[in-house]
């Protein structure tokens, strides 16, 4: 991406007749900047269905930008019911990098902060409608560790096919930095 599309320029319509309708769970939402994403896209029938957020300030800023209202229930304690229920085809994961980074005592899936991250990795092994995709949203520090934060997901016994992108926030909208 160069950085220059409009949200009002859809993307090709070769890619998005191989999509379907997208009904996404974001959790970790913070500020919605995957929920912005998304909107970005401009895909047909693609929506977040349900943000999850345990932060008060962040949940009123999302649903200020989107109308939607995230659950501030920690995620660690979703069931794999509630999950199934809503019903969605595709994750969007913007998890807390502090477990990862030696600003965070570098304690990776030890630290408390990554039980919601670890726990949604065990739904995938419960849940019924599994999600056709997964997007994760980290920082580079997190991505190169070398107890890597998503072994846990690629090591599940469910198969995946992984395409990482190391981008820098400057690359992905044109600057330089």
């Amino acid at each position: 991406m160069d950085g220059s599309r409009t949200k009002e320029q859809p993307v090709d319509d070769t890619v998005t007749a191989e999509i379907p309708p997208i009904r996404a769970l974001e959790f970790f939402s913070g500020l919605g900047g995957l929920h912005y994403a998304l909107d970005f896209c401009n895909l047909p029938d693609a929506r977040v269905v349900a943000a999850f957020d345990i932060n008060e300030h962040a949940n009123s800023c999302y649903l200020h930008n989107f109308g939607l209202k995230p659950t501030t229930r920690g995620i660690e304690y979703l069931s794999a019911s509630a999950i199934d229920k809503l019903n969605a085809n595709a994750w969007f994961l913007s998890p807390p990098c502090q477990p990862y980074t030696q600003g965070g005592k570098s304690l990776d899936n030890k630290d408390a902060r990554a039980n919601g991250l670890l726990h949604l990795v065990e739904l995938l092994g419960e849940i019924q409608a599994r999600p056709e995709f997964v997007f994760v949203e980290v920082s580079e520090s997190i991505f190169l560790r070398e107890e890597h934060w998503m072994d846990p997901l690629l090591l599940h016994p469910i198969s995946w096919n992984y395409h990482g992108i190391l981008k820098d926030i400057w690359t992905l909208t044109g600057h330089s930095s």
